[in-house]
């Protein structure tokens, strides 16, 4: 309703706003601090506020424009009270992190130009059943109002390169961006490093979901409940179930038995088949978007068979 009453350059940046998420990785594993993988990307920008005004020249005083200072691409519109930090600022908790934790450093993704952004870091390996998983934090913020600070813990599965990031269901904090923000990330520190003692209770929920031997009907719940009842199912959900059952059975490192391998079919599907004709698409949808979520909410899931 508000594109229809506002015009002029307000207008124009709710549409840029809302355009379809694009992403870009850069390899970051020789950066030696946070301001050199922003830099590597190039994404080391300071946000500015800009007044918006109306054709008519009227100012807008409710909302303000976030801009990049050296592209002047627009990231976003804002709440008059929102503080603009620089990634290098909203991000800096990376390198202590990655100190404390003794993480490297892996890759950096901007989403749109830098309105979304993801630090990932890399730690120990790890035993699963039959699969070696490593460790992985995610750091992301974001510079268009679409998501808060937030700092994801998760494992990426090595046979087939899935990232099992199930931070929403484990560990999360999440930070807004105002005046008092940056004296939170330091709250945010002293809570995540609770971190340490969340893989003891989450390694024994993956390996039970290893011993679990599903049957058609413990399949069918899974797929119906992770995609949604519908009166007249879609063909495009039919499908995607369709999909998740094949890589269920011949996936990477699937036998088509478990829980486990359930849950790493789904991941599989929004990892390296949703949106395949669209890679940035489909690697934004899988660290901040719907695959983001879905995959989350399949852990929930296999978990509850």
């Amino acid at each position: 309703s508000r594109d229809r009453k506002i015009s002029g350059p307000f207008l124009f940046i709710l549409k840029e706003r809302w355009s379809i998420m694009k992403a870009k990785a850069t390899e970051i594993a020789n950066a030696g601090n946070i301001q050199e993988a922003l830099e590597a990307a190039h994404l080391n920008f300071v946000p500015e506020k800009h007044q918006l005004m109306t054709m008519s020249g009227n100012e807008i005083p409710d909302h303000c424009g976030i801009l990049r200072n050296d592209t002047k691409q627009v990231l976003g519109v804002m709440g008059k009270d929102y503080s603009p930090f620089s990634p290098v600022q909203g991000l800096a908790i990376a390198d202590t992190l990655r100190e404390k934790f003794n993480l490297k450093y892996s890759k950096l993704i901007g989403v749109d130009g830098g309105r979304r952004i993801m630090v990932e870091l890399k730690g120990g390996f790890r035993q699963i059943g039959k699969d070696q998983i490593q460790e992985q934090l995610h750091i992301l913020d974001s510079w268009d109002g679409s998501t808060k600070f937030l700092i994801r813990y998760g494992f990426y599965r090595l046979v087939c390169k899935n990232g099992l990031t199930i931070g929403k269901i484990e560990n999360q904090i999440s930070i807004r961006h105002t005046k008092n923000a940056e004296a939170r990330l330091g709250e945010a520190l002293r809570i995540w490093a609770k971190a340490e003692i969340v893989f003891p209770a989450l390694a024994a929920k993956m390996e039970a979901l290893t011993q679990k031997i599903l049957d058609t009907a413990m399949v069918d719940k899974f797929l119906n409940d992770l995609s949604g009842m519908e009166e007249k199912e879609s063909t495009r959900k039919k499908n995607q179930k369709q999909d998740i059952v094949h890589l269920f059975q011949y996936g990477k490192g699937n036998e088509g038995k478990t829980a486990w391998d359930l849950y790493n079919a789904a991941t599989e599907y929004y990892d390296h088949e949703q949106n395949r004709s669209d890679p940035e698409k489909q690697l934004a949808s899988a660290l901040f978007g719907t695959g983001a979520d879905q995959k989350s909410k399949a852990f929930e899931l296999a978990s509850a068979l």
